[in-house]
């Protein structure tokens, strides 16, 4: 009975934290630079309107780019593939909110991932953090060096 007391009562104390499958760890530089290098693009992007329906691949989100900060030919606006269910790294988003987001792109069908041909896929809720991370602190202290080296020249 004891041992069955202990169990019980381990349990219900653990399983809160199994409840939840995405678990995001603290951005740092090495995590941030990988998913900043996996992106094909970020952008800072106005969302337009994010999905109550779905695609073959799943909701749809539109935004309006508003600046490039990684990648070429990059479309006005952009329809994404994204995963909206945050218990599974899915992002949730409101109309009118400005953020940078990270996102593959998916059209060339020679991928060889799961996504390939589905256009352009926007990158789960943790990678998402890490990119913010990235051009909020790294980028900015990358461009702060630079222009420093360029003035003392």
């Amino acid at each position: 009975m004891r041992l069955f007391l202990t169990l019980t009562t381990m349990m219900m104390v653990l399983a809160p934290s199994f409840a939840w499958a995405c678990r995001c760890y603290p951005p740092d530089d090495t995590v941030a630079s990988k998913a900043y290098e996996e992106a094909d693009i970020v952008i800072r992007a106005e969302i337009i309107s994010p999905s109550k329906g779905f695609t073959q691949s799943g909701p749809l989100l539109t935004v309006n780019t508003i600046d490039v900060i990684k990648g070429e030919n990059v479309p006005a606006t952009l329809n994404l593939n994204y995963n909206n269910v945050p218990a599974a790294c899915g992002s949730y988003f409101e109309k009118g909110q400005i953020t940078v987001i990270g996102i593959y792109d998916t059209r060339d069908m020679s991928k060889t991932d799961a996504a390939r041909g589905y256009g352009y896929r926007l990158m789960s809720s943790c990678q998402l953090d890490y990119i913010r991370y990235y051009v909020d602190h790294m980028k900015t202290q990358q461009e702060t060096h630079k222009h420093e080296i360029i003035e003392t020249e």
